[in-house]
């Protein structure tokens, strides 16, 4: 027989956990592929357990019989966690207050800058932290608005599909396995919100096979990709492979930026050809293209631009007593920028078009394009470990800035550690040895993938994790330095690639360094190397201790004056936020904060589910109350209406959903139990003097109903609108 179909409203009974359930495996399958294009960080953690939360609660208003305001309560629990997790002053959660919406402003502008100028994978820094959690948290509640209030799961998918778009977006396909989970919740999805016609088998009856057929679609979809790639035309249009202006440009190029974030790697780049050359040189070092003096905390930034002239004659700051020694003939490949990558030593450039020359910068400015070529004629200096030594730091005006040093909260402890790793180093290249020996000789490692920042200053979380990658190697020495009174730059371009047997020499993208360079009197801007050796190689002749008579301080043990050293223990706990270079602070559980704020959420919202249930109670029942509590009962069986079905058309539909009369022992007494709460109601919503109905008769017919229906379901017999 057919049943007249029901209008749905929100799902309800174990479809509201279950549902949840699949919504939140989705959505951690579809940040998990974001994992290629952001460096490892809380911020996976975080975003999950933010959707955790505002589906948890959801689920929770729509157990306890409130569906109508459940995606209320889901959008004012994502506002709540971000402005909790994020608003609060300082660098950890907290509770929110008047200056939140400034501070989320903030470390959005900053998230989006890394977007802009990171290059793949992104170090998620608190900013980038944040919008992939509020994003995650919205998308939570548009899912839980779509597929479980609405029914509408098949736009839903649309709107999960959005968390697989990124990866799409730069070219770094997602996984098998995250599709194929992606794909069968979103089918779980349309099975658990479908439309339903009178009493249906049970749910955990029916959730085997829809599971099995699920995922057996979701598998049957991702297999026929393979097949599409061999339609025509597939493959013909190419996506952008880049995160921000790094590299740009034009098809394939690469550039390098010169404004470079602290967290940012500067060697994740493509590992593509950039340029070739081939010397008559015995050693040429890094080609440079750009230099940087302007360190705010977070970022270096270029010098004021000098005045400029023709790149013609010899290019070189200063008069020089070098002579020309050899040549380097350069072919650029792929690189697309302003700035010429050109040699460390003073040289003169043969190239067709309009070049400029910048002494205050030591660069050459024009317009790079792949294919052009150029020569360098190199006139090496005299730089030895002796003409150094004997050499002194350039002179210059307090406040300078090659002596910049930026205010954070660290400064004055970097300062304090500067100075005890060159303990009583006689010449400024001394002092400069032993810094480079202190983070080449000690226990300091290379490393791309970095812990959390535990505070606000990168360069001191630097120090005390004692691993980083080229970018903070360069900065810490730069900055310690300054410190020492070392006028100090950054310089950015190519270490040196291979050689082929022809004497070829070929640059990939992934040889993009930055290193820094110390102001010498007489020598001018000298390049060292504290990047390890397994990124860097050795480092240059005149700064390498194996082939000098430096003996620098040892700074295997170092640690600020003031501070304790690893071998005696503190006398107190150190205050959180702290910690001492030369130790290895063990990083906070990013989940601890996430999970108190949770269960906090989770306590309030079983709490005000736990006062509803009490004023629900059968003892203060009306009808009403009774006809909550019927709605939800019946639910579970598969019969739902919406707000705006009238108590008699409700009737008509619990009557069709009942078995016939003659069929289950108590149908009778539930189609009774039907017209007695129907009455109930409509007297007391329109009649002028309701008689008092007894709360547990009301209960009572709560009952016979729900227990008729599981009866019916229990005996799957077939259903009949009552007769007569």
């Amino acid at each position: 027989m057919r049943f007249p179909a029901p209008l749905q409203g929100p799902v309800a009974g174990h479809r509201v956990w279950l549902g949840a359930l699949v919504l939140l495996v989705a959505v951690r399958a579809g940040l998990g592929t974001l994992g290629v294009l952001l460096a490892p960080g809380p911020w996976l953690t975080a975003a999950t357990v933010a959707a955790a939360v505002v589906l948890g609660v959801a689920a929770l208003i729509r157990a306890f019989g409130a569906s109508e305001w459940a995606p209320a309560a889901a959008l004012g629990t994502a506002a709540l966690v971000v402005a909790v997790g994020y608003g609060a002053a300082g660098d950890g959660p907290g509770i929110p207050g008047l200056g939140t919406p400034g501070r989320l402003a903030d470390l959005v502008g900053t998230g989006i800058t890394s977007i802009n100028e990171g290059q793949i994978p992104v170090h998620a820094d608190r900013g980038l932290e944040l919008i992939v959690v509020a994003a995650t948290a919205l998308v939570a509640v548009v899912l839980d608005g779509l597929a479980l209030a609405m029914r509408m799961a098949g736009l839903a998918g649309a709107v999960l599909a959005s968390l697989w778009a990124p990866t799409l977006v730069f070219e770094h396909p997602p996984s098998t396995a995250s599709l194929l989970v992606g794909a069968t919740c979103w089918l779980l999805l349309l099975w658990l919100t479908r439309a339903t016609r009178g009493p249906e088998r049970g749910l955990w009856r029916e959730a085997p096979t829809a599971l099995a057929l699920t995922a057996t679609v979701a598998v049957g979809a991702v297999l026929v990709g393979p097949l599409a790639s061999a339609l025509p035309g597939y493959g013909t249009v190419r996506l952008p492979a880049t995160w921000g202006p790094g590299i740009g440009g034009a098809p394939n190029s690469l550039s390098l930026s010169d404004n470079l974030n602290l967290r940012s790697d500067l060697g994740a780049q493509p590992g593509s050809v950039v340029l070739r050359y081939t010397t008559d040189l015995s050693r040429v070092g890094p080609l440079r293209t750009a230099t940087l003096m302007s360190f705010d905390g977070q970022r270096w930034h270029p010098a004021p631009a000098g005045d400029v002239r023709p790149a013609s004659g010899l290019l070189w700051p200063d008069s020089t007593s070098a002579a020309p020694d050899g040549t380097v003939q350069v072919s650029l490949v792929r690189l697309d920028q302003a700035n010429l990558p050109i040699t460390t030593d003073p040289r003169e450039l043969s190239i067709g078009g309009a070049w400029t020359y910048d002494p205050a910068r030591d660069e050459v400015v024009g317009s790079t394009h792949p294919g052009m070529s150029y020569q360098l004629t190199v006139w090496p200096r005299d730089l030895s470990a002796e003409s150094l030594r004997a050499d002194h730091a350039a002179q210059l005006p307090s406040g300078a800035p090659e002596l910049a040093v930026p205010d954070t909260p660290f400064a004055g402890r970097i300062a304090d550690l500067a100075r005890q790793v060159v303990g009583d180093a006689p010449t400024a290249y001394d002092q400069a040895m032993a810094l480079q020996s202190y983070f080449r000789a000690s226990d300091f490692r290379y490393e791309t993938n970095l812990p959390p920042a535990q505070t606000s200053d990168p360069l001191w979380d630097f120090l005390t994790a004692r691993a980083g990658y080229c970018v903070q190697y360069a900065t810490a020495m730069a900055i310690m330095a300054r410190d020492l009174g070392i006028p100090a730059r950054v310089g950015i371009g190519f270490l040196p690639g291979n050689r082929a047997a022809d004497g070829t020499i070929t640059v990939t993208g992934d040889r993009a360094h930055a290193w820094p360079e110390l102001w010498f009197a007489g020598a001018g801007w000298v390049r060292f190397e504290p990047t390890p050796a397994v990124q860097t190689g050795a480092p240059p002749s005149y700064a390498d201790p194996l082939s000098t008579s430096v003996q620098p301080t040892d700074p295997g043990n170092l640690v600020p004056s003031g501070a304790p050293s690893q071998a005696t223990a503190p006398s107190t706990a150190p205050q959180t936020g702290t910690a001492t270079p030369g130790t290895v602070r063990t990083p906070r559980s990013a989940l601890l904060p996430w999970t108190l704020a949770a269960v906090a959420l989770a306590g309030a919202a079983a709490a005000i589910a736990l006062r509803r249930r009490r004023r629900g109670s059968p003892t203060r029942w009306g009808p009403e109350e009774a006809w909550l509590r019927l709605r939800s009962e019946v639910a579970r069986w598969g019969v739902d209406w919406t707000d705006a079905s009238t108590p008699r058309q409700v009737a008509v539909l619990l009557h069709a959903a009942l078995p016939a009369t003659d069929q289950v022992t108590p149908v009778s007494d539930a189609h009774g139990a039907v017209d007695r709460i129907v009455a109930a109601l409509e007297a007391h919503r329109y009649a002028p003097a309701p008689d008092p109905v007894n709360p547990a008769e009301l209960a009572t017919w709560v009952r016979t109903i729900s227990v008729a229906l599981s009866a019916a379901r229990r005996a799957d017999a077939p259903s009949a609108p009552r007769s007569g």
